[in-house]
């Protein structure tokens, strides 16, 4: 569908807000494509060992490849000998490249200020002493750096909040022995490879996603302990790619 330029595109609002993890009991499976790299343009996958254990509803996502080169994927079918993806994968896949089951964990109600995507790039700008306009432009790096703020305060979010996977809380959430999150220094920016996935609405009533891919974490943050004023557990990540995916 091409574009309506009406105000049916609008944004209308944030719905959910995800963070995706590796499962330690789902399917856990690698890339079988010996000598072939599966093309960042396709959207089916073999596996050498069987992949079922998927839902094939396009609910549940994989993680295939490792951390700097990762996709994370929808997936359509599953089978004994492989994997068919919602989408094309946007990453070129190898042989041996892990296949991992997500758990998809809704981190509960955003700030109203939703979620923030600053792009900021290094730009040279060359110029030429035989013409008054700019040469060229010459783009070295450039940075995808997202901040959400979490409403709700719970020990799990603090820890997500500091990039520390939530399996790292203990305790017994009892009065006489409270869930405690430590926030270790070492232990920040643990939780890899790591994706976001927001979800929201058009003013069309079309839902769009927007996937946040292979994340580091900015661990700086202020959280204000008030009276009469929330808290949110604030943070920033760093997001190597961005996929945005509306159903028209």
């Amino acid at each position: 569908m091409t574009r309506l330029n009406t105000n049916a595109e609008l944004w209308s609002h944030l719905s959910n807000f995800y963070v995706l993890w590796d499962s330690t009991s789902g399917v856990s499976t690698t890339v079988d494509s010996t000598g072939v790299d599966v093309a960042a343009s396709a959207s089916t996958c073999p596996t050498a060992a069987t992949a079922v254990g998927f839902s094939t509803a396009g609910t549940d996502y994989a993680r295939i490849g490792p951390r700097g080169g990762a996709c994370w994927a929808l997936i359509e079918a599953a089978t004994t000998t492989g994997i068919t993806g919602v989408s094309q994968w946007g990453e070129a896949l190898s042989h041996g490249d892990p296949v991992v089951q997500q758990i998809k964990t809704n981190l509960g109600d955003i700030a109203d200020s939703g979620v923030s995507v600053d792009v900021t790039a290094d730009v040279t700008t060359i110029n030429a002493a035989t013409q008054r306009h700019a040469y060229a432009h010459h783009v070295a790096h450039t940075d995808y750096a997202c901040t959400v703020q979490l409403e709700n305060l719970s020990i799990e979010n603090l820890l997500v909040a500091m990039g520390i996977n939530d399996d790292a809380k203990h305790g017994g959430g009892t009065t006489a022995d409270p869930n405690v999150a430590d926030w270790l220094s070492d232990n920040i920016d643990t939780i890899n490879p790591l994706a976001f996935v927001a979800e929201g609405t058009r003013k069309d009533g079309t839902n769009m996603t927007v996937e946040f891919w292979d994340c580091d974490f900015n661990p700086a943050k202020t959280i204000a302990l008030a009276r009469g004023q929330d808290a949110p557990a604030e943070f920033t990540f760093f997001a190597r790619m961005i996929r945005w995916k509306h159903p028209v």
